[in-house]
């Protein structure tokens, strides 16, 4: 992260960019430009967002970001689609998860879903900084901030719905 700061106020996602002298204020629908620029999004929403959740750089490939579903979560998942009256984890494994990993496809390089030895939904997202989309036949659309909004909104779900314990 030697060639940018990244910071946050409000809602905006401000970027100096060190070497290159200059700013993106409120950046938006600029594009990614490095992997390094994605990783140091990545850990400034973490490190607000989503602590646990851990992120790496692959190097001149994608960062790859892993989040979990514990066990003691899924296995309240039901076996069949859920009823009107059913409860927000059978509502969203059935209705809203499989449209937000369909959604996901356009921007991540890879979804990889894992059970682990400890019987726990790992979700693995490679993300790199060209999306899915082509334009001009064969050139893919570069990652852009909003872009990855989608994504953190998707990881920030799971991890407060699913992955933290609440007391009331």
């Amino acid at each position: 992260m030697n060639n940018y700061m990244i910071f946050k106020f409000d809602d905006r996602i401000h970027v100096i960019y060190i070497n290159e002298k200059y700013a993106l204020v409120n950046a938006n629908r600029e594009n990614i430009v490095s992997l390094e620029l994605l990783l140091g999004l990545i850990i400034l929403y973490a490190q607000i967002y989503f602590p646990e959740v851990s992120m790496k750089l692959v190097t001149s490939q994608y960062v790859s970001v892993s989040t979990m579903v514990p066990h003691d979560v899924l296995v309240k998942i039901k076996d069949n689609s859920p009823e009107e009256d059913d409860s927000k984890i059978n509502k969203y494994f059935w209705n809203v998860f499989p449209e937000d990993l369909d959604a996901l496809t356009q921007f991540c390089e890879e979804i990889h879903l894992e059970i682990d030895k400890n019987e726990n939904l790992e979700i693995i997202l490679n993300i790199g900084i060209e999306s899915n989309n082509y334009i001009e036949g064969n050139k893919r659309v570069p990652l852009r901030f909003r872009d990855l909004r989608l994504i953190l909104n998707f990881i920030t779900r799971i991890y407060n719905d699913f992955y933290i314990i609440w007391v009331d």
